[in-house]
C-alpha cells in the first residue's frame, strides 16, 4: 500500500512530522508520498514550491521509502484525482490519501470531488475528535472509504506564518536553519 499526504506544506511543521511517523508505523506503506501544491495553486502566502519541497525532504531526512513529489507543479493541474490515479498505475498498489479536517471538509471543491470520493480510500487526521462525525453527515455514501487517525496536535503551519519568532518552536530545527537560510516568511 502506498500513501499519499497531500497539502500545502507551507511550511511543513513538527505535525506533519508526527502525522508522517504515526502512519509509517501503523500503516507501514512500501512507499509515502508527499504531495504538495503547486506554485500556482491559489493559495495565499504559499512560498515557491522548489522551497516547500526542499523542507520536506529535510523533514523526512530522505527516507528510501519517502518521496516528495512534484507532480503537481507540472501544468496542466488536473487535481488530486488525477495524482491518485497517476501513483495507482505506476506503481500498480492500493493507495491511501491522507487529509486533514480542514481539507475533508473542502472536498467538494475540489476537481472531480466526486470521482475521488467514490475511487479512493482515505486517512482522516482527526486533531479535535469531530472527523467520524463530520465524515457521516458530509459524505454518509463513502464512509467505508475513510479510516480515522485521531492525533493530539495543535500546530498550524498558519500560525507559524503569522509569527515566525513566537512559533519558531513548531518548526524542526533543520527546516527552521532552511528558512532563515533562504529568508522564508519575513525572517
Amino acid at each position: 500500500m502506498i500513501l499519499v499526504f497531500g497539502g500545502a506544506f507551507n511550511p511543513p511543521t513538527k505535525a506533519h512530522k508526527t502525522i508522517f511517523e504515526t502512519l509509517m508505523s501503523r500503516y507501514q506503506p512500501s512507499l509515502f508520498i508527499f504531495l504538495p501544491v503547486g506554485s500556482a495553486y491559489p493559495k495565499p502566502e504559499l512560498i515557491d514550491f522548489k522551497h516547500r519541497k526542499a523542507m520536506l525532504e529535510i523533514l523526512t531526512n530522505h527516507v528510501p521509502s519517502v518521496l516528495v513529489s512534484d507532480i503537481e507543479q507540472h501544468p496542466p493541474f488536473k487535481g488530486s484525482v488525477s495524482a491518485l490515479d497517476h501513483f495507482k498505475i505506476q506503481y500498480n498498489e492500493p493507495v491511501k490519501f491522507v487529509l486533514g479536517l480542514d481539507n475533508l471538509l473542502d472536498l467538494p471543491n475540489w476537481i472531480e470531488y466526486e470521482r475521488l470520493l467514490k475511487e479512493n480510500q482515505f486517512i482522516a487526521i482527526d486533531r479535535n475528535g469531530s472527523a467520524k462525525d463530520k465524515i457521516l453527515k458530509h459524505y454518509p455514501l463513502y464512509q467505508d472509504h475513510f479510516d480515522v487517525v485521531s492525533l493530539d496536535i495543535s500546530t498550524a503551519s498558519s500560525l507559524f506564518r503569522k509569527d515566525p519568532v513566537r512559533y519558531q518552536d513548531m518548526i524542526e530545527p533543520k527546516v527552521l536553519d532552511y528558512i532563515y537560510k533562504h529568508h522564508l516568511y519575513g525572517v
